[in-house]
């Protein structure tokens, strides 16, 4: 399975559990040299429309594993996207 073939189905899940989600950026990249996919969202959590939020999510593949990683802040965090990108930079695989 590529990491691509799991979009649609992804954001289809998501929109079930997130009110109003709008799909800021889904892309395809390398992470660790590794085929992955970024999905940045925004919406409200499902039954609590109190906060808005952004969630950034990356997927690969890696030695036979999927691997998720989310970042989610209040969706007004201006410093959301680069606090996000240098966590997410972060994570070597081995």
């Amino acid at each position: 399975t590529k990491i691509t073939d799991l979009f649609p189905s992804v954001t289809d899940q998501l929109k079930s559990s997130i009110d109003e989600m709008t799909i800021e950026v889904q892309r395809n990249f390398k992470w660790n040299d590794t085929d992955a996919a970024e999905l940045i969202y925004s919406g409200y959590y499902k039954d609590d429309n109190s906060v808005k939020i952004r969630i950034t999510q990356w997927f690969c593949f890696y030695q036979q594993r999927l691997y998720v990683v989310t970042f989610t802040a209040a969706f007004d965090n201006a410093l959301h996207n680069e606090t996000a990108k240098k966590i997410m930079n972060s994570i070597k695989f081995k």
